[in-house]
């Protein structure tokens, strides 16, 4: 049994799933482990001693990984954070120095841009990213209690959020995630106490919008979002090895997977 740390689905409904270890391991819409790839070192499809960390897949069906002990970033065919945009052009958060740098989709270094303190397009154990259809990313800036966003070339444009509980305020108990509606919207989840976490929704002008709590069935506390971008239907990997499904508006559908295990 492991603890995710960062999910992403494929085109098939399927979810590939990196969980620390040196896995990233494939789990069909049944619940059924059906592919584990990776192992321990530095060789090339290996990870180091902190694992997989960050997974996505691209519109090619391909798949990302982040392998922070060996710093780098691995590409597996079909079969830190990061995230692309519409061009292919890859995104990576560098959360130990809050810098983001950006490559083309042929992997070539483009720019670095943010860095870290507690100003304006600053960030401070930044701990998740996703991109826009047009190009804006969005930064979960946990040690800063707030969502920051810049354009596709790295320009501050706007911050929301802050410390507390009240609605539109974060308290990032575990570090954030965050995920981008087929309406524009961005849902963030937020770790209170256990009881009390919740997704937080907000249009793309970091207005707050509406909430919903993410502790329901046998949930512990919430690692990671997703969202069917034809459906709007959520997905979220709890700590307590469950994946749990909402439809668009938040409410809980069902347990799509729980107590998974990988060979």
């Amino acid at each position: 049994m492991f603890k995710a740390l960062s999910f992403a689905f494929d085109g098939l409904g399927s979810v590939y799933i990196a969980d620390g270890t040196e896995h990233v391991n494939l789990i069909d819409s049944t619940g059924a482990t059906t592919l584990s790839f990776g192992g321990s070192g530095s060789g090339d499809g290996q990870f180091g001693i902190n694992g997989a960390r960050s997974v996505l897949v691209d519109g090619s069906g391909n798949v990302w990984a982040t392998d922070p002990s060996n710093q780098r970033i691995q590409k597996f065919s079909a079969a830190g954070p990061i995230a692309t945009d519409v061009a292919g052009n890859l995104y990576v958060l560098d959360s130990t120095y809050g810098v983001i740098r950006k490559f083309d989709s042929s992997r070539n270094y483009i720019r670095s841009f943010a860095s870290q303190g507690t100003g304006d397009g600053e960030l401070s154990n930044p701990s998740a990213i996703v991109v826009d259809a047009s190009g804006n990313m969005y930064v979960v800036d946990a040690g800063n209690y707030r969502i920051q966003k810049f354009d596709s070339n790295g320009n501050y444009l706007l911050k929301f959020g802050s410390q507390g509980t009240a609605d539109g305020q974060f308290t990032f108990g575990m570090p954030g995630d965050i995920a981008i509606a087929p309406s524009g919207d961005i849902l963030v989840t937020d770790v209170i106490d256990g009881v009390s976490d919740r997704v937080q929704r907000f249009n793309s002008s970091g207005a707050f919008q509406s909430k919903f709590t993410a502790i329901v069935a046998s949930a512990i506390s919430p690692t990671a979002i997703a969202i069917n971008q034809v459906t709007g239907v959520i997905y979220i990997v709890d700590y307590g090895n469950i994946i749990l499904k909402f439809d668009s508006s938040g409410n809980y559908v069902s347990t799509l997977i729980s107590g998974f295990h990988c060979e």
